[in-house]
């Protein structure tokens, strides 16, 4: 536990909502802030001069006398359902990263709890492909970050096609990647609009989602240009491309936040790889990111596959799923189920997502870092990546041998959390001296520890309790290996 699990100051926050005309819409424990609403300028001039204020920056900035108009996003591609020439075709999304080689075995996601950020999940309770999740109790909850009416997150079908991915089950006619996986649904976005609001309600149901215990988050959404009142980009409050640097915006920081949490972060890469901003969207630019970009059914890059930037050493996006042509479900026009095709890197995103479940289900010791690095590592282009397909087409029958591996050979620290002992177990392919080097969360290193380790399997106890609470980075190496741990010490009773 850190400072990052504890809400924000009370005091702070009394102060700021005992303003006149200010009003709470989200508290975020992660980013120590409140997102407020308010028309009254002294209001807000009184809490920009509070002494405890950092920062104040404008989520959304209406236009004076402008009435609020629809406007029609271009964040999804066309929702509208074709019917294919016959069911079943969801089979070649599953095939292209060798899903199946994990269903053989039984592997369906069981156990694992996903939550899906969205615009809205309409649908889901009719189409008899969702059946077996009320049946089975495996539609957890459902939570409206935007409108804060949890009974109805059906305004919009973007999160019901990209839950389909996942979920659907319907045999002979579609399966998800993860038809057994538990599921939670939030409304983060509102899908008539693009405004900086978004990101805070998408942090505020990312910190609900770590409450709860769940384990992956699939979003596909991004966030680049925000929209003002008569359509035109604000630019007060937009991203530029610097800002495209993994640490800046509100969202990446909550999505990294997220990650180290333990919680597995699967976005899509965006679909601007052929307009003019052409580079990933935010959370896809974060470190911890798991960021995926779109094929056709060929395994060439979708057109509209985002690009990495290219200017550091992050590999983004970090691997590649169908994007085009990609199976879900709907309604035909008499009402009936179907099973229809759509495109963009919101249904690569969820596809690998669910994949990743079943791969969890299978190793449920990996870390998340771990498996989100054991699915790069299975990748077609591993050891040569790039800005326009990362590390490439990942392959989950070779990750499921990568991750049988890795429990056997990968190094463990236990127990963590831990009050100040800790015991490290780490395999060695030959005898050799060994040196672990402890980094604080700043990337200060503390201390290091020189020892000697035997060829095979070792386990060597050492004594933290010097160092204050909070999370460090312990990097093990020798001339063999170099890995790096996440350690928590917890507070001092």
């Amino acid at each position: 536990m850190n400072a990052t699990d504890f809400p924000v100051n009370p005091e702070y926050r009394a102060q700021i909502l005992n303003q006149d005309n200010v009003k709470l819409h989200h508290a975020s424990k992660w980013l120590n802030g409140l997102a407020v609403e308010s028309s009254d300028s002294n209001s807000i001039k009184a809490i920009i001069d509070l002494p405890f204020v950092r920062e104040v920056k404008a989520l959304y900035i209406p236009l004076d006398g402008k009435k609020l108009q629809t406007l029609q996003s271009n964040k999804f591609e066309d929702d509208e359902l074709t019917v294919p020439f016959q069911y079943g075709l969801a089979q070649g999304q599953i095939e292209m990263f060798n899903l199946q080689a994990l269903h053989s075995k039984g592997l369906y996601g069981e156990g694992i709890w996903i939550g899906v950020f969205d615009s809205g999940f309409n649908l889901v309770d009719t189409i008899d492909h969702f059946d077996h999740l009320y049946k089975e109790e495996r539609l957890v909850s459902q939570h409206d970050l935007v409108d804060k009416d949890d009974s109805d997150l059906g305004i919009h079908n973007h999160g019901r096609l990209v839950l389909s991915c996942m979920a659907a089950f319907s045999q002979g006619k579609i399966i998800g990647s993860a038809p057994k996986s538990m599921y939670s649904l939030f409304r983060t976005e509102d899908a008539a609009s693009e405004r900086l609001i978004e990101e805070i309600n998408w942090v505020a149901a990312a910190e609900m989602a770590d409450s709860m215990g769940i384990d992956i988050f699939n979003t596909s959404l991004g966030y680049t240009r925000f929209s003002n009142d008569t359509g035109g980009v604000d630019e007060l409050t937009s991203w530029t491309w610097d800002d495209l640097d993994g640490n800046t915006s509100y969202i990446t920081r909550g999505a990294d936040m997220a990650a180290q949490k333990g919680i597995l972060v699967v976005n899509s890469a965006g679909n601007s790889g052929s307009n003019s901003w052409k580079y990933i969207g935010m959370p896809a630019d974060g470190d911890s990111v798991l960021a995926i970009g779109a094929t056709d059914s060929s395994r060439w890059r979708s057109g509209f596959s985002s690009f990495g930037r290219g200017s550091d050493a992050r590999v983004k996006p970090n691997v590649m799923a169908q994007g085009s042509y990609v199976y879900v479900s709907g309604l035909d026009s008499n009402g009936n189920s179907m099973v229809g095709f759509n495109f963009g890197t919101s249904f690569s995103s969820p596809l690998t997502a669910g994949a990743a479940a079943c791969l969890w289900q299978a190793n449920p010791d990996l870390t998340a870092w771990e498996l989100k690095s054991i699915i790069e590592e299975s990748s077609t282009q591993f050891n040569y990546p790039d800005t326009i397909h990362g590390y490439g087409i990942p392959d989950f029958g070779k990750a499921y041998e990568l991750a049988t591996q890795q429990e056997e050979f990968s190094s463990k620290l236990f127990p963590n959390p831990s009050d100040g002992i800790v015991h490290l177990k780490y395999f060695l392919p030959e005898n050799g001296d060994l040196e672990l080097e402890i980094f604080d969360i700043s990337g200060k290193k503390t201390e290091s520890k020189k020892f000697f380790g035997y060829k095979g399997k070792n386990i060597q106890s050492f004594d933290f309790s010097n160092l204050s609470s909070g999370l460090y980075l312990l990097k093990l190496k020798n001339v063999f290996f170099q890995e790096v741990l996440r350690l928590e010490l917890l507070p001092k009773e």
